[in-house]
């Protein structure tokens, strides 16, 4: 595929969150319903029996089942005899119950790679405004149809400048919860509603993270350093390779030295992290895709929050965080 958006997939964005741009634009936030039909995701799947032709005729795959799209007839995956599917409308049933059954507020859901992947984002209602820096707290619940990937419910701050999607791990508070596609899955939205009461200390955590970060000065000598770390020219490099890393150094030190996204942040850990960040969602090469396709699949698969991780550990090495 020349990008994961493909025609069998579907999704809506409200004109201010980070994946604006993908599918049908909105004026505002949708409840759960509005959303379910709005992002195209009122479809359902089935889980198949495998047959194979062999020398002694027609016999079925023991343990192996396809996930099928009903309304395309579209295998989405092979999975084995325990897993359960979730449906989409179940999916966003579980989301409405993990936020109390209040007003839900979908800012954005959709579907990438034909189906496979499915979210929906959604606003929780808090101000998070540190130290001249906003962010927007959101829930993301995502799943798979093709067995690749367990449901999860995460935190998942939004850098309103720069609409930059942060996947964020903190030591002293929970930030995902997950549960693998079985039989009970929909019998543990209790579990995974005593996680999300937990956002709240996430979101405290993270406020307090944030201002570190801010507080903490970092050197060009640093930030060089990080920079070759993140980034370092491979042992018996080509050329290519050579150019490759050097190209990727030069833009995320462009972005730290000049950029909005990183602004009066520059010379701190915050800034680093954001120079980064913002290279890693908008800026990364991708092979035919678009940025904004890149950038949801990166944050739903947690490539985000690695990434981001691996340059706080950087940042620590050279004394800087």
């Amino acid at each position: 595929m020349a990008h994961e958006l493909t025609e069998t997939d579907g999704m809506f964005s409200a004109v201010q969150t980070p994946w604006h741009g993908l599918g049908v634009v909105t004026a505002g936030a949708l409840s759960l319903d509005e959303a379910l039909v709005t992002a195209s995701l009122d479809w359902t799947v089935t889980k198949e029996p495998m047959y194979v032709m062999g020398a002694a005729g027609v016999t079925q795959v023991p343990n192996r089942w396809a996930v099928v799209r009903s309304d395309v007839a579209e295998p989405l995956g092979v999975v084995g005899d325990g897993y359960r599917v979730l449906q989409n409308s179940e999916g966003f049933d579980m989301l409405g119950a993990l936020l109390e059954g209040g007003e839900v507020e979908v800012e954005t859901a959709g579907s990438l790679r034909g189906g496979r992947h499915v979210w929906a984002l959604a606003r929780l209602h808090r101000d998070l405004h540190i130290d001249g820096d906003e962010h927007v707290p959101y829930v993301l619940f995502t799943t798979s149809h093709d067995g690749s990937s367990s449901v999860k419910v995460a935190t998942t701050p939004v850098r309103v400048v720069c609409m930059n999607t942060l996947r964020w791990a903190l030591q002293g508070a929970r930030s995902t919860w997950s549960v693998r596609h079985t039989a009970s899955v929909a019998d543990r939205v209790d579990e995974a509603r005593k996680t999300l009461r937990l956002a709240w200390t996430f979101y405290d955590e993270f406020e307090h993270d944030v201002r570190y970060l801010m507080s903490r000065p970092v050197t060009e000598a640093q930030f060089e350093q990080v920079v070759q770390r993140t980034f370092p020219t491979p042992k018996d490099a080509t050329d290519q390779q050579r150019a490759r890393a050097e190209d990727r150094r030069g833009q995320v030190a462009s972005i730290y030295l000049r950029s909005t996204e990183v602004g009066e942040f520059t010379g701190t850990a915050w800034g680093t992290l954001q120079a980064f960040n913002t290279w890693d969602l908008w800026k990364r090469p991708t092979r035919g895709g678009q940025p904004l396709e890149q950038q949801a699949m990166r944050v739903l698969t947690g490539r985000t929050e690695a990434f981001t991780q691996e340059v706080r550990r950087h940042l620590a090495a050279v004394g800087a965080a």
